[in-house]
């Protein structure tokens, strides 16, 4: 990946655009990718079919190269990293612990139904990118705006306080899809219970830092299993946490992704 990553780019929309304005390109023209590939197999995405299971990471002078190249050549750069990620924000360095293991298993999901014995689900070397990266001189903020697997930070407190302390601003977008068992199994997603031990370890990060940040939950409607029970659970769940939901989308079948098989056959 250093290699393909360390090429000389222009870091800059095709000429053909002229001044057209890019919300793409707005998007993620300060941001940087850590890491390539996801080993969460949820059945609604696809990730993991285009990308791999085993995690691809770039090394940490790569990374650091090309946040300099963004300080130094990008026009606008103000000293806010806008991310530092990947399809998944916290799987930097995570593998299995055993590589004849890895090879031979075909299981879709190293994280569900639980959390496989043979993960490293160590942040250590993810929070010491973090804070390398935070020394670059002219950065001033290093955001990450990637999706954090929960799952995975609620066995590491340190990263939790690592990331609500320097690397959110004002909200963190994480996505449990829904609250009932049925549909939570069908995408193979984690229960709602760790999303509520994550939630206690992220207020309590926040309150003492001495901040006021927000959770984003991301949910998914008429996901192939849900039923009309399930949504109302749902609703009821929002309304008793008093959340306004506006990161909800309606499942809808993309190529490639299990959940899609599962919609056309029933």
């Amino acid at each position: 990946m250093d290699a393909v990553y360390d090429l000389p780019y222009a870091r800059a929309p095709h000429p053909s655009y002229g001044d057209a304005k890019i919300p793409a390109w707005d998007m993620i023209k300060f941001s940087v990718t850590v890491m390539r590939g996801c080993f969460g197999g949820c059945t609604f995405c696809s990730i993991t079919e285009h990308e791999g299971r085993i995690i691809q990471n770039r090394s940490e002078g790569s990374i650091l190269r090309e946040i300099e190249k963004i300080r130094d050549k990008t026009p606008g750069f103000t000293g806010v990293i806008s991310d530092i990620g990947g399809p998944t924000a916290n799987m930097y360095r995570m593998a299995c612990k055993d590589p004849k293991i890895e090879a031979a298993c075909r299981l879709p999901s190293c994280v569900f139904p639980d959390i496989c014995p043979n993960l490293n689900t160590s942040h250590d070397d993810l929070i010491r990118l973090y804070r390398k990266v935070r020394e670059v001189k002219g950065v001033k903020k290093v955001m990450v705006a990637s999706g954090v697997r929960y799952d995975l930070a609620v066995k590491s407190p340190e990263y939790v306080k690592e990331l609500v302390t320097h690397h959110v601003g004002g909200y963190l977008k994480i996505a449990p899809e829904h609250t009932e068992r049925g549909p939570l199994d069908k995408m193979m997603k984690p229960g709602i219970g760790t999303y509520d031990r994550f939630k206690e370890m992220f207020d309590a990060a926040a309150k003492e830092a001495g901040k006021k940040y927000y959770l984003i939950p991301y949910f998914i409607a008429a996901h192939p299993g849900t039923t009309d029970e399930d949504m109302l659970q749902l609703a009821l769940w929002l309304k008793k946490n008093r959340y306004r939901a506006d990161q909800v989308q309606t499942f809808l079948p993309s190529p490639m992704a299990t959940a899609t098989a599962m919609y056309h056959t029933g």
